[in-house]
């Protein structure tokens, strides 16, 4: 009798086990996996406002799981999506032509965040120097798989050098005041907020910048074609946190830089100098830039040429359609409510 009374008690358990274990199952596939937007990020005032997004809650309001991973370097954001890291990066449009050459994923332009007004990627030399030429045999600290090669390579020109009357330096931008400290290099090249604390502590000042060569130089948000073909609606709500943000930050401008300036480790004023010194684009303002412009065409073809020459990309050149993915900004676009004013060609 006590067999048959345990055999009745092991199968009521059993049978509330099979039903607790359908219901959890049944909730597992019912409930929709909140994959992250992994998207790689270097210190650059233009990409601020992804952090005042994540500070300020936007991409929660629009059910949107992204995770900003940061580097010290666009060198290591730009390995990081080579090496399949990130979906996609916060970059130049030089960074997205290099890593097109070093991978096969296929990175597309999804939103052109901002363009420098004014000095931005520079080549800095102590005071005593008073030109380009003055750097032949010398030694020039750089990223040299990024940007920072490129804007070396224009400086050159336009002194009628070439990469082979310098030695470069490859290294990371955040040794540059380490290696100028132990006489390592006699020059580098930089951005902010590297480049204001070199100028303010080593007496160092601009010999050439991106002022020099002016529409070569875009930042940008890069994702991999697959990520933008599977997952176009993130990518769309992606860009629509990105126009909430640029009007949180102009209807909140002071509390957006004291937020943005204290990640960016430097003074509010240095930060407000240095925004001064770039035109964020909202998603209107951009829509020109992603159309084959005969303007665009010419850039687009002018960076490639440099660049070949250098040896920095293969001999292919690559149309506007190879390297932007308008359909997803004029997605977001029809879904926004408050279009800006259009802004001046870069």
């Amino acid at each position: 009798m006590t067999s048959a009374k345990g055999h009745s008690y092991l199968l009521i358990v059993k049978k509330l086990l099979l039903i607790f274990f359908v219901a959890y199952v049944s909730g597992c596939i019912g409930k929709k996996v909140d994959e992250p937007l992994r998207i790689a990020i270097n210190p650059w005032p233009g990409y601020e406002l992804l952090f005042l997004a994540q500070e300020k809650g936007f991409f929660r309001e629009q059910g949107l799981n992204v995770q900003l991973v940061e580097y010290g370097s666009l060198g290591d954001v730009q390995r990081s999506f080579e090496w399949g890291q990130v979906n996609g990066f916060a970059c130049s449009l030089m960074d997205v032509l290099l890593a097109k050459k070093q991978t096969n994923r296929n990175p597309k332009i999804v939103l052109i965040t901002s363009f420098p007004t004014k000095e931005s990627d520079v080549l800095l030399a102590h005071c005593d120097v008073n030109s380009i030429t003055e750097l032949k045999g010398k030694r020039i600290g750089l990223e040299y798989s990024s940007l920072g090669i490129y804007v070396l390579i224009r400086a050159l020109e336009y002194s009628k050098m070439t990469l082979e009357d310098v030695k470069v330096v490859p290294c990371d931008p955040t040794s540059l005041e380490d290696l100028i400290d132990k006489g390592h290099v006699d020059a580098v090249i930089c951005s902010p907020p590297y480049s204001v604390k070199i100028r303010e502590n080593k007496h160092f000042h601009s010999l050439f910048s991106n002022q020099d060569i002016p529409g070569e130089v875009l930042d940008v948000i890069a994702f991999e074609e697959k990520v933008i073909h599977t997952r176009p609606n993130d990518i769309v709500k992606f860009l629509k946190v990105w126009e909430r943000s640029v009007l949180y930050f102009q209807q909140h401008t002071e509390e957006a830089y004291e937020l943005m300036a204290r990640r960016e480790n430097i003074s509010l004023k240095d930060f407000e100098g240095l925004m001064a010194n770039v035109t964020l684009l909202s998603l209107q303002q951009q829509v020109r830039l992603f159309r084959p412009t005969e303007g665009m065409k010419k850039m687009v073809h002018r960076i490639q040429k440099h660049s070949m020459r250098a040896g920095l990309i293969g001999k292919t050149f690559l149309t506007e359609n190879d390297l932007f993915a308008p359909e997803l900004l004029e997605s977001a676009i029809a879904e926004t409510d408050e279009p800006a004013e259009p802004v001046s060609q870069p």
